[in-house]
Parts: C-alpha cells; sequence; structure tokens
C-alpha cells in the first residue's frame, strides 16, 4: 500500500495560521455574525469548559504554564548539549529550518489567539448593541460632565466608613474583592442584554511591580483565559482595574469598553470603597481629556477637590512610581500598533473612549425618564 508523503507540522501550523487571518476578515464584514457564532457561541463554550474546571484552581494559571514552558525549554536544550554529534547540516540549512520552526511557533500562538478570544474584536460595538449616540465632544460638554462627576466622587469617599482626609491604604479593600466584583459586572451585563457565560476570574500577580515594569497594570491573557492586575497597584487602582480584565474575559476587546463596564459595575457595587475606586478612574479619564482642552480649566478643577481626594491621587502617583516601566515609549508603541492591527483605530487612545460611552448612556438614561439631567 502506498504511502503518502509526511507533512511538515510546521507547514500545517503556518497553513491554520493564514486560515485564521482569513477568517478573521470574513468575520470583521459582519459584526453580528460574529456577536452571534463566535461571541455568544464558540467563545461562550470556551469561557464555560475552562472557568468550571481549571478556573477553580486558587493560583493564576499563568504560573504553571510559564514554568512548564521554562521546563520544556531547558529539556530540549538538555537533549540538544546530550545529542550524539553527527555530520551537521549545512549551516543555510540548520538557519532556514530554525526560522521555519520560529514562524511555526508563531503561528501556534496567532490561532490559539483568535480561536480562544481575539475574534471578539469584531463583535458589534457596545453602542450599537445599547443605542448609544456617541456625540462629538466639547469643552462644553466636557466641562458638564467632569462637575457632575466631581460631586459624584466626592459623595462617595464620603460614604467610605472611617476614611479621613489621609490617603485610603489596602485596610479599605473589601474581603472576597474578585467574587464581589464578578458579581458586580455580571449584573450591569445582564441588565443590558449581554450574556455573561462562565465565572471569569481575576488574578493578582506577585512579585509586585514586575507587569507594571512591563507598561501594564492588567492584562488578559487569552492563553489562560484569565484576567490579571498588578499586585504592586495602589488599593484605591484595584477595584477599577480587576474589573476592567474581567470585563476583557467577558468578551469585550476594546480598551474604551472594558473602562465603559468597569465603570458601571464599580459604581452599582454595595461596597462603597469600590464605588469611589470607579468613579475616580473616570474622574482621572475626564481630567485627562480635560488638560488636553483646556490646562487653564484642568488647573481650576484641581482646586475644587478636597483635600482627602488630592491625596488619594498623589497616594497613586507615588505608588506607581515604585515601578517605572523599563521602557515606556517601546511599550506603549508597541500596544499601540497592536490595538490598531485588530482594528481599534483610536490605539491606545481607545481608553479614553470610556468618557464618550458614559455621557451617551448617562444621556441616553435622562431621554428615557430612568434619572435626572444634571
Amino acid at each position: 500500500m502506498k504511502k503518502f508523503p509526511r507533512i511538515d507540522w510546521r507547514f500545517t501550523w503556518i497553513g491554520l495560521a493564514v486560515l485564521a487571518l482569513i477568517v478573521r476578515y470574513i468575520l470583521s464584514l459582519n459584526p453580528t455574525f460574529t456577536e452571534i457564532v463566535y461571541t455568544r457561541g464558540v467563545f461562550t463554550l470556551f469561557r464555560y469548559v475552562y472557568d468550571y474546571s481549571l478556573g477553580f484552581l486558587p493560583f493564576p494559571m499563568l504560573y504553571p504554564v510559564l514554568a512548564g514552558l521554562l521546563a520544556w525549554g531547558g529539556w530540549r536544550l538538555w537533549k540538544y548539549i546530550r545529542r550524539p554529534r553527527r555530520r551537521e547540516r549545512p549551516l543555510p540549512n540548520r538557519i532556514g529550518s530554525f526560522l521555519l520552526t520560529t514562524l511555526a511557533v508563531m503561528a501556534i500562538l496567532m490561532v490559539a489567539f483568535f480561536v480562544l478570544w481575539g475574534y471578539n474584536y469584531y463583535r458589534v460595538p457596545v453602542e450599537h448593541q445599547m443605542e448609544l449616540e456617541l456625540g462629538k465632544l466639547d469643552l462644553s460638554r466636557l466641562q458638564a460632565e467632569i462637575q457632575l462627576a466631581t460631586r459624584e466622587v466626592v459623595e462617595a469617599r464620603k460614604q467610605i466608613p472611617g476614611a479621613g482626609d489621609a490617603a485610603l491604604d489596602e485596610h479599605f479593600l473589601p474581603p472576597n474583592m474578585e467574587c464581589s466584583l464578578r458579581q458586580h459586572l455580571l449584573a450591569v451585563l445582564q441588565q443590558t442584554g449581554y450574556p455573561a457565560p462562565g465565572r471569569v476570574r481575576g488574578r493578582q500577580l506577585y512579585p509586585k511591580g514586575w507587569l507594571m515594569r512591563l507598561g501594564a497594570t492588567g492584562i488578559y491573557i487569552p492563553f489562560v483565559l484569565e484576567g490579571h492586575i498588578d499586585g504592586g497597584l495602589h488599593p484605591i487602582s484595584k477595584p477599577f482595574t480587576m474589573t476592567h480584565e474581567l470585563s476583557h474575559g467577558y468578551g469585550f476587546g476594546d480598551e474604551g469598553t472594558a473602562n465603559f463596564w468597569a465603570y458601571l459595575a464599580t459604581r452599582n457595587a454595595k461596597d462603597p470603597f469600590i464605588q469611589y475606586s470607579g468613579k475616580l478612574y473616570y474622574w482621572l479619564y475626564l481630567a485627562s481629556q480635560l488638560r488636553a482642552f483646556s490646562p487653564p480649566a484642568y488647573e481650576d478643577l484641581q482646586g475644587q477637590l478636597p483635600q482627602a481626594i488630592r491625596n488619594d491621587i498623589r497616594s497613586i502617583r507615588e505608588n506607581n512610581a515604585r515601578y517605572p516601566p523599563f521602557f515606556p515609549e517601546l511599550f506603549d508603541k508597541i500596544y499601540d500598533n497592536y490595538l490598531k492591527s485588530q482594528g481599534i483605530q483610536e490605539g491606545v487612545q481607545s481608553y479614553n473612549r470610556v468618557v464618550e460611552l458614559v455621557i451617551a448612556w448617562r444621556t441616553k438614561r435622562v431621554d428615557e425618564g430612568q434619572t435626572k439631567r444634571p
């Protein structure tokens, strides 16, 4: 019986990567199809399978994965060193084989990224799903919103039991923070008609600061299907940042959308410290936008804050300064290009889109009579 020639595994994975890119192109042309078939279908299955199995582990899955990769690399190196020396192939052949293997490994990562999570970038945008009208952000509209946000953040801090003028610390963090944040996020998603499959994990990574030194305060890693925040984050930063990463875990790729869900989830929390975290971070995004529009108006705004909140902001900045990124401009450029390659035209500026989404959401609630106009 005639045997078929054996296909090199590397060509198989490179072919699958090409197929994954073709699927990506097709899905980008039809967000509704992506929403129904992938996000609310295939991706939901992955969420349930992982979250109700490995998701119960008491430690981040990232740790054993990294340990396994290091062990595998060490084993391969040991085998290479111990291998009997035979006649070596010509140098061009060895270089070509190495490059082909490298390309195949990159292909494996690409396929896993898209299949496990990446196609969520091409789902229906949240503003279309929720029928939000995003208007052009001008100075007057921004100032009106930031005045409202300032009143909210001041009132939120007053509701925290035992909070004085000193900067808040880890003693104010609620117990079982991850579980509480997930419950609030699930409630918001379900109220707005979104499926909330599984129980996405939000892990804290240690040692403190290594993630921040790589240019990120949090990260969702599709290969382990978990969200992560740096264990060195300031306590006030943790609730908002973790909810942001949990939002990615529920299938939202856009950074502004993840911020939007983090704001809505934390503002509805029962714990006043969680509420304060979300409202303060939304205020900081507004302040950043105002500074770009009008530096004098930004300076005036700073003076309107109570001393206690100014102390919190200064404490957050001082904490972040302990873990400066190794190459901040390089990391920002890489991530900016990554987001743009996934169809997020604003790149890293998409984080600020939370302002437009919240204003549109608030306006819709006013129009529907759910709240009073500010």
